[in-house]
């Protein structure tokens, strides 16, 4: 039985959707700019821009202010300290103990989330592994009796 598809080849799955050649919002941005500018250069654009933004800023725009002040002072990001944890070889404890330790508030867990995955990675790539082994006990086995 052939399998049905939505669409025929070559037809889009999103007909309305985003024309060809269309583009993005930054390149319209920076487009806009330098038209707005009557230059060629992005660069040009950009640096009349950021000198309008402050004028406006120093003359009491909060927008403006606001925009500088970011621009100047990204917004900040935490970092947890590193972990100092003795995690056993074997993944499913080590999870197991990353999970008590964010249980018990001896790690955070924006610290824990990513050692998980890892782990979970991991445990994948081994079920890989192991289905691939058992997979090509089979063949051989298959091939012994024939």
């Amino acid at each position: 039985m052939e399998k049905q598809l939505a669409f025929k080849p070559g037809e889009s799955g999103n007909p309305s959707g985003r024309p060809k050649g269309a583009k993005n919002k930054r390149i319209a941005l920076v487009t806009a700019l330098k038209e707005h500018f009557g230059t060629t250069q992005q660069a040009t654009a950009e640096k009349k821009f950021w000198l309008l933004v402050i004028e406006a800023a120093g003359k009491g725009d909060t927008n403006c202010l606001s925009l500088v002040a970011q621009r100047l002072q990204p917004a900040y990001k935490a970092q947890s300290p590193l972990l100092d944890l003795d995690l056993p070889t074997e993944p499913v404890a080590a999870a197991q103990k990353l999970i008590e330790a964010a249980a018990s508030g001896e790690s955070t867990v924006e610290q824990v989330k990513p050692l998980l995955s890892g782990l979970s990675d991991l445990l994948r790539a081994k079920e890989f592994e192991e289905l691939d082994q058992r997979l090509s006990d089979l063949e051989n086995q298959l091939t012994k009796e024939a």
